[in-house]
Order: C-alpha cells, then sequence, then structure tokens
C-alpha cells in the first residue's frame, strides 16, 4: 500500500511563481493526496491563486510567522491525527517540483525505512 501524501503549500507574497509551482504540483506522476494552501499574509493575489486551485483545506497565516510556524498553523489546522504510513510534503510558492519529484522522493524512502525525514536537491530554474 502506498503512503498517503500531505502536500502542504505554504505562500507569502508568491503570486509572481505559484502558477507553475501549482501546475508542477498537478503535472506530478504521483500526486499528494491532499494539498493544504497556506497563505500566510500575503499582500498580492496569492491567497486568491491558492484559493482557486481546489486545495482540501485553504489555511490562513499571520505574516509574522516563519515557513515552519505557517506549517505547524496549517497542520493544527487543517490535518486529522497522522498515521504510520503518512508524508508531509513542504512546498514554498517558488518551488516547482519536478514531473517526478514526489514519485522519487517516496521511492527514496520506501527502501529507507528508517527514514524520517527526506528532501530533493534544489536548483534553480534557469
Amino acid at each position: 500500500m502506498q503512503p498517503r501524501v500531505i502536500a502542504i503549500l505554504v505562500a507569502r507574497n508568491g503570486a509572481a511563481y505559484l502558477g507553475r509551482t501549482l501546475a508542477a504540483l498537478n503535472s506530478q506522476s504521483r500526486r499528494p493526496d491532499t494539498l493544504v494552501a497556506v497563505d500566510a499574509g500575503s499582500k498580492d493575489d496569492s491567497g486568491a491563486l491558492l484559493a482557486a486551485s481546489g486545495p482540501a483545506q485553504f489555511v490562513t497565516a499571520s505574516a509574522k510567522l516563519s515557513f515552519g510556524s505557517a506549517v505547524a498553523h496549517a497542520v493544527h489546522v487543517a490535518l486529522d491525527a497522522g498515521t504510520d504510513d503518512e508524508w508531509l510534503w513542504l512546498l514554498t510558492a517558488d518551488s516547482a517540483p519536478d514531473r517526478d519529484a514526489l514519485a522519487r522522493l517516496l521511492g527514496a524512502v520506501e527502501i529507507a525505512p528508517s527514514v524520517a525525514v527526506a528532501g530533493p536537491k534544489l536548483m534553480r530554474s534557469d
């Protein structure tokens, strides 16, 4: 059985990048089971773009929160208690993952059951 993946996408004034990031999420070869979108006090169109993307949950947070605190807020507000076979995929407005990013991350942790945290190599889009 495949693990359940909850993508948490946090945006703070990231409207310029969100279109590409949302398109990249929608084109994943292994899509997340749930998307929780967090608008962290944006003054641009980030909140509207996130809400229009059709997330399972849309959460607003204070602009004063760090990325980690915005994620914690989303987990507290939007998610039920986790299971042993559940992963959080943490994304920012400007992190447009490659088509196979989630599938590769899950493949890496599948062969290493003691791994609790995994992340990709981050690169500039150009």
